[in-house]
Order: C-alpha cells, then sequence, then structure tokens
C-alpha cells in the first residue's frame, strides 16, 4: 500500500523533459489502461495475449473480444487509432491459449502497425501456472517497413487464497531495429474482502531503467468494476495515472480504460471493449 501511495504522489513531482516516447505497445485494451499495466500477478483473460501468458491458466473460460482505442502524444501530434480482436480459451484440461489481432495507424499515413499474437497455458499445479506467448510485429514509418518475431514467457502463483505472484520474460529474442526491447516484471496482487485488491509491478527493460505501476480495484457483485492506478517510467521520467470504469455480467462485460501521461512527454489514452463469454 505504501508503494502505491508513493506512486499516486510521485506523479505531480518535477519531471525532465525527454525526447524518448519509449511506446509500450502492450497497453492499449481496457484493462491494461485502467490498470496502469500493473497485470503480470492477476488472474487475467484476454489480456493474458499481452501481459504474462500464464495469467489466464487458473481460469476456466471462453471468451471474445473486440474494441477500439485512440491516443494523443504530444510526441507525434497526430492521434493514434488502434483496432483489435482477440478470443481466449482455458475452459480444457489439456492446454490453454489465445489469439489475438490489432492494426494500428497514425493519422495523416505517416506511421502504422500491425500485430498477430497467440499463447498457450497450462496449470502444472493447483497452484503454479506457465504461459508461452509468440507474436508477430510489422510496422512502417515513412514507408519503411520492418518486422519482428518474439517470444514472451510467464509464470503464475498462487502463495494464498488471496495472495498472487507473477513474473514473466518479455520479448526474449530482442529486436534489432528497437520497437521491441527485452524486459522482466515481477507482480503481486493481494485481494481484501473479495472485493477489493492490490497490484504492484516493477519491470527491468534491459539496458533502461525500471518501470514501477500500481493499482487499486473494486469488484462488486452487482458486476461493476473500478480500478485506479499510477504508473512511473523511471526511464523517461514520466508519471500516469489510470482508471478503469466497467461492468462484468456471467455472459457480457463493458469496460473502459484510460491512462494519462502528467508531464512532458504527454499522452491521452482511452479504450473501449466488449467482452463475450460462452
Amino acid at each position: 500500500m505504501f508503494i502505491f501511495l508513493f506512486l499516486i504522489s510521485s506523479m505531480f513531482s518535477q519531471a525532465q523533459n525527454a525526447v524518448n516516447t519509449d511506446i509500450d505497445r502492450r497497453i492499449f485494451m481496457p484493462r491494461s489502461l485502467g490498470l496502469s499495466g500493473a497485470m503480470t500477478s492477476r488472474i487475467n483473460l484476454n489480456e493474458s495475449l499481452y501481459f504474462n501468458p500464464a495469467s489466464s491458466a487458473h481460469s476456466r473460460s471462453f471468451s471474445t473480444e473486440a474494441g477500439f482505442a485512440w491516443n494523443h502524444n504530444s510526441a507525434t501530434p497526430n492521434r493514434e487509432d488502434t483496432y483489435f480482436i482477440n478470443a481466449i480459451d482455458t475452459n480444457t484440461d489439456l492446454f490453454g491459449g489465445g489469439v489475438g489481432f490489432y492494426k494500428k495507424r497514425t493519422r495523416g499515413g505517416a506511421a502504422s502497425e500491425w500485430e498477430v499474437r497467440g499463447i498457450i497455458n497450462k496449470l502444472i499445479s493447483k497452484r503454479l501456472a506457465f504461459g508461452l506467448g509468440a507474436s508477430h510485429l510489422s510496422s512502417t514509418y515513412l514507408s519503411q517497413a520492418t518486422t519482428n518475431f518474439n517470444v514472451d514467457m510467464g509464470l503464475l502463483f498462487l502463495l494464498a487464497n488471496k495472495t498472487l505472484i507473477g513474473a514473466t520474460a518479455y520479448n526474449l529474442l530482442g529486436d534489432d531495429n528497437n520497437s521491441r526491447t527485452r524486459s522482466i516484471d515481477l507482480g503481486i496482487r493481494q485481494t481484501f474482502w473479495d472485493f477489493f485488491s492490490v497490484s504492484m509491478d516493477l519491470e527491468h527493460r534491459f539496458d533502461k531503467k525500471i518501470n514501477f505501476s500500481g493499482a487499486l480495484e473494486l469488484l462488486y457483485k452487482n458486476g461493476i468494476m473500478i480500478t485506479v492506478s499510477g504508473r512511473r517510467n523511471q526511464n523517461i521520467k514520466v508519471n500516469y495515472w489510470g482508471l478503469g470504469l466497467g461492468y462484468v455480467a456471467p455472459k457480457m462485460s463493458i469496460i473502459y480504460g484510460t491512462m494519462n501521461a502528467v508531464n512532458y512527454p504527454y499522452s491521452f489514452t482511452h479504450s473501449f471493449s466488449l467482452r463475450i463469454f460462452f
């Protein structure tokens, strides 16, 4: 709790200007925005395609999701739009997994990218899950195209009935074009009173500095979900706040999330999605 309060208070501290936006391509779905990327130690569903591929193995679900996100960034003044669709199936005794696709474009045509991603995961025991992810990214900037194939690996461990810890190694193959970087992410999530949880993430990007994320979440029995979060990108000295609102029902969920920078380079990101369970 102390670390989360530190994150919130640090968002309003004076920071240096930066020229490197250090974009995290994973953070565009509404849940990830509302939690400011503090996703490593959660039992995620469709978000496990992008955050800890092991994190959906503890669930029993088949769900599809479609959504739209948009971003304004002071370093790239044209608005960036992202369309995404994905599906996850962990309602199996053998392996769980899923596939996802997103298409991102900058208005004005200067840049665009798309990615196909898939994961598989497995419960090794009642407490430990393991997952692997693979992705193919294709990006274009000023008519110059690059592609990148990468692999993620994750673990999620149920330490106690209400305590989860997670670890993920992202982009294990690296990338010569610097569109991605290798990183290791550690997280812990603690639940209180069955409806309130605290999540903390520490991510170390190789040859860069650590990112800190923290989130508070309320999920009431009537399906109303509220999240409040903060993030500190220590590499470029940027602080963010996040907010998530949603309705989660047995057959459908509707979620909105936003994450915004409070110092330069300023960014404002919003996302909506509809998720259907079968």
